[in-house]
């Protein structure tokens, strides 16, 4: 089931997350499960006093059944209650 134009409008969605793909240098998978894998990266300016900063990068599956949007919706607001705690 792919999302349509109007689910992505209702998403808590925030650009300020956004890291340009080509910035990211991928390391190893460190995890996977049901919506995806976890890999270790280096992201590159991603803070003002870093060059380089260790993240890990969540790569979602491209699909994910019947519940995409509340799967991916609760995960947006994973990353939102991430970000405020890194605050």
């Amino acid at each position: 089931m792919k999302l349509n134009i109007f689910q992505l409008e209702l998403l808590p969605y925030n650009k300020e997350f956004e890291v340009p793909y080509k910035s990211i240098v991928f390391g190893n998978v460190i995890g996977k499960g049901a919506f995806g894998q976890v890999r270790i990266a280096r992201a590159k300016k991603i803070v003002p006093w870093e060059d380089e900063t260790i993240v890990a990068v969540k790569k979602l599956h491209n699909t994910l059944g019947g519940g995409t949007f509340m799967n991916l919706y609760l995960f947006l607001n994973f990353v939102i209650l991430i970000k405020k705690i890194g605050t």
